[in-house]
């Protein structure tokens, strides 16, 4: 009944006459051999691609759609007509686009290189509000600038640091002024190093004049987090499960599961860090919320106080305590009912200033050493060799 799938499983009763288990388990193997080649691309069967959908698509459709909810919130100018969905697959990042800003896009594209994966977003956006979206197998079949690119759970399939930079690059291209440029990634440990190296690359690269970042950060500064050896920037998004007749995870009592997530969310112009020296010169609650630090954690409450775990400006991560004695502009109440991931709109009162202190001085002495060479790294000098022609190379991928 449905065209979509139109001849989807036609090869599947003459495939597993073919294959016994022993066979099976060789193409396994052989496939997790090939893996590790730095040039390997996923091949998605009808069945892989199914399955995907099946159990992860809640998932990232939830993740994509609570980032660009709070897109949507920081920045309610942000009105985009154009969006990029790089690396689409079943296309959860345009569906969650359609449902934050319903009947807004004019002009829509996928970027796809899976038949099989590009058949099942044709089929789950055929009746989204979005214009006739143009599927693609790669980024270059088009030249267009897009006011919103999205690329979720994408750099963990790029193979080398060098090809996930030239990748960022390429898609900073293609916004326009004033464009948003949402990254999501596991939340695992290299999914956070995969966000912080981007992090790094376009504060070193454009500056914080030139682009501002939206979420996560509340600072353009060095990542704090990063520092302390064990803790790494993730958040949390609660999924309902697929129901049991369709996809079994082994379990039919607990029906909701927890899906943890990096991400960063940057525009493409000056932002109100920028514009304003402080919180009490912006002019609207939008851009004061730019100030605010961000629970990195979930909150730690006790009997009559609170202890939460923020990364606030210039660069700091640590341990505000809210006690029941204060005045209510302290905000106790608000952090008993506060969430991992919220911002904190109230008064400071730091009872740590470094919120991990477990880092041993052997540990912190390697980290400051590690530190000071990436500095050097980055702070070229304009004698050394290749530098004029990095800057040419960065001024046609960044425009300035």
């Amino acid at each position: 009944k449905n065209p979509a799938f139109k001849d989807l499983f036609d090869h599947a009763s003459t495939v597993s006459q073919n294959l016994d288990d022993a066979t099976m388990r060789r193409l396994a193997v052989a496939n997790a051999e090939e893996r590790r080649h730095k040039l390997f691309q996923m091949f998605w069967s009808p069945e892989s691609a199914l399955t995907y959908m099946a159990h992860r698509y809640p998932a990232t459709w939830a993740t994509n759609l609570r980032v660009l909810y709070e897109l949507q919130r920081r920045a309610p100018d942000f009105r985009p007509t154009s969006v990029l969905d790089y690396g689409a697959g079943p296309a959860p990042g345009l569906a969650a686009a359609a449902e934050v800003w319903p009947g807004a896009f004019s002009h829509a594209v996928a970027v796809e290189p899976s038949e099989i994966m590009a058949q099942l977003g044709k089929y789950l956006t055929s009746d989204l509000t979005l214009p006739p979206i143009q599927w693609q197998r790669c980024l270059y079949d088009a030249t267009d600038k897009f006011d919103l690119i999205i690329a979720s759970y994408v750099q963990m399939e790029v193979r080398g640091q060098g090809s996930r930079d030239a990748l960022i690059k390429q898609l900073w291209g293609r916004l326009t002024p004033g464009g948003v440029l949402v990254l999501v990634e596991p939340g695992t440990p290299t999914g956070f190093r995969f966000m912080h190296h981007t992090r790094e690359l376009l504060i070193s690269r454009i500056g914080p004049s030139h682009f501002h970042f939206v979420a996560p950060c509340s600072h353009e500064g060095m990542c704090p987090v990063a520092l302390t050896g064990r803790d790494w920037c993730h958040f949390a998004q609660r999924v309902r499960r697929t129901p049991h007749k369709v996809y079994c995870k082994g379990s039919t009592r607990r029906f909701m599961e927890e899906e943890k997530f990096s991400f960063l969310a940057a525009r493409r112009s000056a932002g109100p860090r920028t514009k304003y020296r402080s919180e009490r010169e912006a002019p609207t609650a939008a851009e004061k919320s730019y100030f605010w630090p961000r629970v990195l954690y979930p909150v730690i409450k006790a009997a009559q106080h609170t202890l939460i775990d923020v990364c606030s400006a210039p660069q700091n991560f640590e341990r505000l305590s809210v006690s029941k004695s204060k005045a209510h502009s302290f905000g106790y109440r608000f952090s008993r009912k506060a969430m991992w991931g919220d911002l904190w709109r109230f008064p400071k009162r730091v009872a740590r200033p470094e919120a991990r202190q477990y880092i041993p001085e052997k540990t912190r002495e390697q980290l400051d050493r590690l530190a000071k060479t990436a500095w050097k790294a980055l702070k070229w000098e304009e004698q050394e060799p290749g530098f004029n022609r990095e800057q040419d190379r960065d001024k046609q991928f960044y425009g300035h």
